[in-house]
């Protein structure tokens, strides 16, 4: 089969295709033919070699959102059959082969059945961004109708995951944009109202929008130096949720305001012995949600799997919004 290997660590140029033996699928997991998968984030840290911890041996497969369809299970394979459509994680992290081929294979508790509502391409985009936007609303935030909501990257590949589950519940939900374009976009997703970063101060959205001395919750899906905007824009007692935490600045922020924070990494059942099953129950939950129509992939642009150095060159650019897709 082909696949597109990373066999340096570098610039979206390093990936390679190359001709490599189709795997098999072990007693309890499945082959599946790739039809999509997608960029987050994490994707292209490993690519750059800034997360040596997580990373596969090289050369290695990228890439954990994989949709497709069963092309053969193995002999203790109980939920899924040939010719199933399917969507989840394939890995691209330590041990666990990624997507970016013809065909991969992948723990049968890893994968949901795609909703009928959606394509491939739609279905490429949820595992790693939903599955994360979901653990930070629901199960870190505990979210309810009347709390006052800010999500940092409202129409990022999280963010705009996070601001319609944060809607879904009732709450009014704030989200930061660079754009007009991208504030349009966060109304269509359910943004009660939108803060441009670039222009305004987190000062002055926090007094225009928020009532009771800063936010409810701040859903960060920036993070890193982002957090100090975060705990300035968070109410006293309030909860910040975020995904990155390389750097925590202005920790006297935290105890003067007595404020939780809460840090969210999806695959950390992949890295540790944590089961597998919590993913399982978060892939449900997503397929449902869609299924239902409460929340649907925003998508950027869709490239050919062939053309992933330009996918990647996309994904990292400030202009993106939602999520970019690779089709096979």
């Amino acid at each position: 089969m082909t696949a597109y290997v990373v066999n340096k660590y570098g610039d979206s140029n390093v990936f390679e295709d190359r001709t490599v033996e189709t795997p098999s699928p072990d007693d309890d997991e499945v082959l599946v033919e790739v039809a999509a998968t997608s960029v987050n984030p994490i994707d292209a840290k490993i690519r750059r070699g800034d997360l040596p911890d997580l990373s596969p041996l090289l050369p290695a497969i990228l890439h954990g959102d994989v949709a497709g369809t069963v092309a053969a299970v193995g002999s203790k394979v109980t939920k899924y059959n040939v010719g199933d459509r399917v969507f989840g994680l394939a890995g691209g992290v330590t041990d666990y082969p990624g997507a970016l081929a013809e065909y991969t294979v992948t723990d049968e508790t890893l994968l949901a059945s795609v909703p009928e509502n959606i394509d491939f391409e739609a279905a490429a985009a949820l595992p790693i961004a939903g599955l994360t936007a979901w653990e930070m609303v629901v199960n870190e935030a505990a979210i309810q109708s009347e709390n006052q909501v800010l999500v940092h990257g409202g129409t990022g590949g999280v963010g705009h995951f996070a601001v319609q589950y944060a809607a879904a519940t009732g709450a009014d939900v704030v989200a930061t944009v660079s754009s007009a374009e991208k504030a349009d976009q966060a109304g269509n997703l359910g943004a009660t109202d939108t803060a441009n970063y670039e222009t305004e101060s987190v000062q002055a959205y926090t007094a225009e929008y928020a009532s009771s001395g800063g936010f409810d919750v701040v859903i960060d899906t920036v993070g890193d130096e982002n957090l100090a905007r975060s705990f300035e824009a968070v109410a006293p007692y309030g909860t910040v949720v975020s995904t990155e935490s390389s750097s925590v600045p202005r920790p006297d922020l935290l105890h003067e305001k007595a404020l939780s924070l809460n840090l969210v990494l999806t695959i950390v059942p992949l890295l540790t012995d944590e089961p597998l099953s919590r993913l399982q129950e978060g892939l449900k939950n997503l397929s449902k949600h869609t299924s239902a129509g409460d929340v649907s992939p925003l998508i950027d642009s869709v490239y050919e799997l062939s053309d992933v150095e330009q996918a990647h060159r996309r994904a990292e650019h400030p202009d993106r919004i939602g999520k970019v897709v690779l089709e096979n």
